[in-house]
Order: C-alpha cells, then sequence, then structure tokens
C-alpha cells in the first residue's frame, strides 16, 4: 500500500478504485469506534459523515474462511445506530491481492452469508442463504407484508433449527416503498404446501427492516400462517 493510500485512508478517504474493482464480500460488523473527524458536509436526511475505526469479520461469497479486517471509513451519521447494533452486517471489497485492504460498500445490499454443504458422497457446494440472525417465528411476528414471487426452489440437504428438512428459495421481493429484489432463503415448506410453493406463485410474505445497510434483503420469508400452513 502505498504513502498516499495510507494517509487516505487514515483520514477518512473512501477508495473508490476498490469499491469499483475489489471483490464483494460479507462483512459481519465487531466493533465501531468513532473518531473526533468527519468528512464533507452533512448531507440531508443523512447528517454529517464521521470517520470510524470498523473491525469486521470478512465473510467471502466462495466459501473460503472468513478473517478479521480493519478500516476507516466515514459513515453517514443517520447510519451509525445501526451499523453500532448486534448482529450488524455490510457488504465489504477486498483487495485481491491484499485481505486486509478493505473499505465498506454502504451502497450495496449486504450480500447473504455462505453456507457450505457436503453431501453422503464426500462432494460439497457453496449455497447463499440468510443463515439463522433471526428465526423463522421471529420474522413471521415481527416483519412486515410484503408479497414474494417464487423464482426457485431446491433441496439444502440440511434441516432447520427445528429438525426439519429445508429447502432454498429464491424469492422476488415486492414491498412498499421499495423496488422489487431478490432474496435467498432457507427453510422448511410444509408438505401440504408444497404444491403451493413452487416456480411463479405469488406469495404472502414477511420481511423484517435488520441490521444491515439499509437492510438486510434475506430478512424475508413466506408467511406459511396465511396460507394455512
Amino acid at each position: 500500500m502505498g504513502l498516499f493510500k495510507k494517509a487516505k485512508g487514515a483520514l477518512g478517504g473512501v477508495d473508490q478504485h476498490l469499491i469499483e474493482t475489489g471483490v464483494l464480500a460479507r462483512g459481519n460488523v465487531k466493533d465501531v469506534d468513532t473518531t473526533s473527524m468527519s468528512t464533507g458536509r452533512a448531507e440531508q436526511g443523512l447528517g454529517a459523515r464521521i470517520v470510524c475505526k470498523v473491525t469486521v469479520e470478512v465473510v467471502p461469497l466462495d466459501g473460503s474462511d472468513s478473517y478479521t479486517a480493519v478500516c476507516t471509513h466515514p459513515v453517514p451519521q443517520v447510519y451509525l445506530p445501526k451499523l453500532m447494533e448486534r448482529g450488524a452486517a455490510v457488504a465489504v471489497r477486498v483487495d485481491p491481492d491484499d485481505p486486509q485492504d478493505i473499505a465498506l460498500d454502504l451502497e450495496h445490499e449486504v450480500p447473504p452469508a455462505p453456507i457450505l454443504l457436503r453431501s453422503d458422497d464426500g462432494t460439497s457446494g457453496v449455497v447463499t442463504t440468510n443463515k439463522g440472525t433471526y428465526t423463522y417465528e421471529e420474522i413471521i411476528r415481527d416483519g412486515r407484508p410484503c408479497t414474494v414471487e417464487v423464482s426457485a426452489v431446491f433441496p439444502l440437504g440440511q434441516l432447520t433449527q427445528a429438525g426439519l428438512p429445508a429447502s432454498g428459495l429464491i424469492l422476488q421481493v415486492h414491498r412498499d416503498g421499495a423496488a422489487p429484489y431478490q432474496a435467498q432463503v432457507g427453510l422448511h415448506v410444509p408438505d401440504e404446501l408444497a404444491s403451493v410453493v413452487v416456480p411463479g406463485a405469488q406469495l404472502p410474505g414477511k420481511w423484517l427492516p435488520g441490521p444491515g445497510l439499509p437492510t438486510d434483503v434475506n430478512l424475508v420469508t413466506i408467511d406459511f400462517p396465511a396460507l394455512g400452513g
């Protein structure tokens, strides 16, 4: 890392080249240490950008081992409370030549955590799903109504926390105040509703504003109780 780049990072400058060319990964926030510095003018609705030293667990999306890295980043003041919440996650960009060189990508949706699945014959693969920050029951209880369109359903080869067979689903989420977006989730589909949860079906759902910025797109599920399941 060059001297100029080091100085820029220390002052909370954003490495736009790294944002544009770095490898996307999930960053589980471990610590946020605010400094007395701020950058630029206060933005309408966002407040000043506070320079923070942010420690994250970098979770590569290819299923390779996670690790801890630190960066200095100007964070809009309005985002700080969510960034400091337990279980907060952000999108990060990683320099492929230096995994410790990272930048927060606050404009990108938080990518889902990868889950490595191993079959009985010893082969393995990576499937990205929402990995249990909140339970299905919590999302149904505390979530807000939405409509989900099923794009794909496939077996995950693993069990839910309740010990039931889990299916992977790719959903198109339609909710008030947001453009449609894609979510990838893993959940148990009741046997009596298997003929309903098929590609092309539009079903009632629930989404939960989560710790990601602005939200973790995978905190969504099918509202089986509304379907009688």
